[in-house]
């Protein structure tokens, strides 16, 4: 990245990092925007209370969309192990809780309450956040000021495993500053992948079996109904199963 200066030259911008601690947990949880898939409005709790300890940020947006968030710096040695390892425990915490536990686990950790519960859309915001907790339909967000390959490696492989309705990203925040002006790089890794294996199918998908393929054939190509069946014999003489 190159700035343009007012003497028409162009500099890099130095590198800024972040300090030791919870400055970079600190930026996520005032900005909920500088989080993929979360709105400006979303509502923020950093230290969400679980059975398996605290979340660094869990994310609740306006359509109870659910977002838990882990950040490290990439000079913390355990980065791979410590953060993956514990999202998915907080996760799993997190799978099938009940809406009145999940306020209690935000409860004194937050300024605003994650979701309304007074007016008609806090109601529509409460059911689709237990829709949301009890169908595992969640968002998993590593950031580091740094991602290596490996953690990347490890997002990519749990994202390709992770089942529809889980969501996998890993973002790399590099801070940078050009005398008083701060600048966000912000890298984003796997969203795409999850985003193209999460979205529906618009085919309708049959399930076969043996008696409807063989009803298939038997409407469509009759001829080939005999050799089926001796397909079937043979597979059945080895063990396998149509």
């Amino acid at each position: 990245m190159l700035i343009r200066q007012d003497n028409g030259r162009w500099r890099e911008p130095k590198a800024a990092g972040y300090a030791p601690g919870s400055e970079l947990q600190d930026l996520l949880a005032v900005h909920a925007e500088l989080i993929p898939g979360a709105s400006p409005v979303a509502r923020t709790c950093r230290e969400f209370q679980t059975e398996a300890g605290p979340a660094d940020i869990v994310v609740v947006d306006v359509t109870g969309e659910v977002t838990l968030v882990g950040s490290t710096l990439a000079s913390n040695p355990q980065i791979r192990r410590e953060i993956v390892g514990q999202m998915f425990d907080y996760t799993s915490c997190l799978w099938e809780m009940d809406v009145d536990d999940f306020a209690s686990g935000s409860r004194n950790r937050t300024t605003k309450p994650l979701f309304a519960d007074e007016d008609d859309e806090g109601v529509v915001i409460n059911d689709a956040l237990a829709q949301n907790l009890k169908g595992r339909n969640f968002r998993i967000v590593l950031v580091s000021d740094a991602i290596n390959p490996a953690l990347k490696r490890v997002a990519e492989y749990l994202n390709a495993v992770a089942g529809q309705r889980t969501m996998v990203v890993a973002i790399e925040h590099v801070g940078l500053r050009q005398d008083n002006v701060e600048i966000l790089m912000v890298l984003v890794h796997g969203q795409e992948q999850a985003e193209a294996r999460s979205s529906p199918d618009r085919r309708e998908l049959t399930l076969w079996d043996t008696e409807s393929f063989r009803s298939w054939l038997a409407e469509h190509d009759g001829r080939s109904i005999d050799g089926f069946d001796a397909l079937l014999a043979k597979a059945r003489a080895q063990r396998f199963t149509f």
